[in-house]
């Protein structure tokens, strides 16, 4: 099996948890944040532009979105606790 690499292993127990809990954020304030970005969008672009946009942005992409996120983060922390696995183990 493949040793993954030491030097990963605090870098991705940091990062993992932070990311996952983002994700959460994500999933939980996901009708805030499409009114923010469509919001944004609209004086970015303009009003017109910026309703069109907004039509293809729904709450339920949010919410993928911030699962996709959380499951990043749980396979980052995996990854991290797998690395310090092999590395206690002396693989």
């Amino acid at each position: 099996m493949h040793s993954l690499d030491p030097g990963t292993i605090i870098p991705n127990l940091i990062v993992g948890p932070i990311v996952a809990i983002g994700g959460v954020f994500i999933v939980v304030f996901r009708r805030q944040l499409r009114d923010w970005v469509v919001s944004s969008e609209k004086v970015r672009f303009g009003e017109r532009r910026g309703n069109a946009l907004g039509v293809l942005q729904t709450t339920f992409w949010m919410g993928a979105t911030g699962v996709a996120i959380v499951l990043l983060g749980f396979t980052t922390i995996t990854y991290g606790v797998v690395a310090l696995l092999q590395h206690t183990s002396g693989a």
